[in-house]
């Protein structure tokens, strides 16, 4: 191979048939999500125990000083109670692990998820492809050899009406991938990844 020849592309797994890089991806893309279910999880373990709110001590019974009409006096939950155990701590530090590991499994997931649609959603567009090639040519060397007899404004009718229907689909598609998957631009990264040659 010369210089002339420009850059090698990477040579494709042979289990896989997809180049090493996308497989480096995918791979990327499923410690990302491990790691965040992981961190889920143990967030979840290691979480501090709130206490039980305890109900008032007979039936009937209010506590003025914690109904929280007057001003300056705390409500029921308000963090400057000290008397009620169900309220929040102020001191207590926020554990990064309960706001970032739920991101982190959504950002390696939708990745993965979007490098199956789009995996799938190119393997679909060849059979698309090879199936229509051959119905046209068929249809063109019947008629070329004069054995039938095509309406091309009804083909082109129906394609027509097939286009609009396959853009409806798409359209509802990119909201369904918009609504459903956590997060929409690791998504639409997989996606673009798996559609790249």
């Amino acid at each position: 191979m010369t210089e002339a020849d420009g850059p090698a592309s990477p040579a494709p797994d042979a289990s896989t048939g997809m180049p090493l890089w996308k497989l480096m991806a995918l791979l990327v893309s499923g410690i990302v999500a491990a790691s965040g279910l992981g961190l889920m999880v143990y967030s979840g373990v290691t979480a501090p125990e709130r206490p039980a709110a305890t109900a008032p001590e007979g039936p009937g019974e209010l506590d003025p000083g914690r109904t929280g009409f007057l001003p300056g006096q705390p409500g029921v939950g308000d963090p400057r109670d000290p008397a009620d155990p169900a309220a929040p701590d102020p001191d207590a530090e926020d554990r990064w692990l309960d706001d970032y590991s739920p991101a982190i499994f959504r950002l390696g997931f939708a990745f993965f998820v979007g490098f199956a649609l789009g995996y799938a959603l190119k393997t679909f567009m060849k059979i698309v492809v090879i199936i229509a090639g051959v119905l046209l040519f068929t249809l063109l060397g019947l008629e070329h050899m004069e054995w039938i007899s095509v309406n091309w404004d009804e083909v082109r009718g129906g394609y027509d009406s097939a286009a609009g229907w396959a853009q409806a689909q798409f359209a509802s598609f990119g909201d369904f991938v918009k609504g459903a998957v956590p997060s929409t631009a690791s998504a639409i990264g997989g996606l673009a990844v798996a559609l790249k040659k």
